[in-house]
């Protein structure tokens, strides 16, 4: 994929609560703005390349998106973002699979992780826009 979602020029990575201070105690060659939604959210843009010890948990995860459904059920899953860049949700090729180690690793961080009322909230407002995202992308 030659790291197509690291050369995106259109969007960035939201930041989870507290990333942004974190971040920016690290010498770095990305800009992270505040996203014009009616939930507080950072968005990170960078230049493309990175180091890879610091980069955001939204790009250590990616493809995949812990859900954080109404009823309080936390589904990770593919980001519907990642439809048109990576090739790991091509599914039908057997290289391509996801281990499903990370998958449940991720899981297992998040469940511990919305114990924080800052990252539940977090969640639930990102995972209701995602899924309207997945909506519309066939």
């Amino acid at each position: 994929c030659e790291r197509r979602c690291c050369k995106s020029d259109d969007n960035g990575m939201y930041l989870f609560p507290g990333e942004d201070e974190y971040l920016n105690t690290f010498v770095h060659n990305y800009d992270i703005f505040s996203a014009n939604t009616e939930f507080p959210l950072k968005i990170l843009k960078c230049s493309g390349t990175c180091n890879r010890d610091i980069r955001p948990l939204s790009c250590m995860i990616f493809p995949l998106f812990p859900f954080l459904y109404e009823d309080g059920i936390l589904k990770i899953e593919f980001d519907p973002r990642a439809k048109d860049m990576c090739p790991l949700l091509l599914q039908d090729i057997e290289e391509l699979k996801l281990n499903p180690k990370f998958k449940k690793k991720i899981h297992k961080l998040f469940i511990k992780a919305i114990r924080e009322k800052e990252i539940y909230d977090y969640l639930r407002f990102l995972s209701e826009e995602l899924i309207c995202i997945k909506k519309f992308k066939l």
